[in-house]
């Protein structure tokens, strides 16, 4: 998602125009130029590598190295009567 002066877009993002100095410029799916003062880039360190090694391939080069571990969540839930003292947490 793209946000803008206040204006967000879900367009896809397939180009940029890489730049050291402001305004960054970023080309939507539509053809259309965003230019802002700052860039946030979301995404996993992997993608993220691909994204800037045309003008930072140090910084691609140390999103490579993150290494990814697989997770697991579990969440439980228990009737609070249950319990001899009030939760408060």
């Amino acid at each position: 998602m793209a946000v803008v002066g206040g204006r967000s877009s879900l367009a896809r993002i397939p180009d940029y125009e890489p730049a050291l100095t402001r305004p960054y410029r970023v080309r939507l799916e539509d053809g259309e130029i965003l230019e802002a003062n700052a860039v946030v880039l979301t995404a996993p360190s992997f993608a993220a590598a691909d994204l800037v090694e045309r003008f930072q391939p140090e910084l691609a080069a140390g999103l490579r190295r993150i290494r990814y571990v697989t997770t697991g969540t579990v969440s439980l839930a228990y009737a609070s009567a249950r319990f001899g003292a009030p939760l408060d947490g």
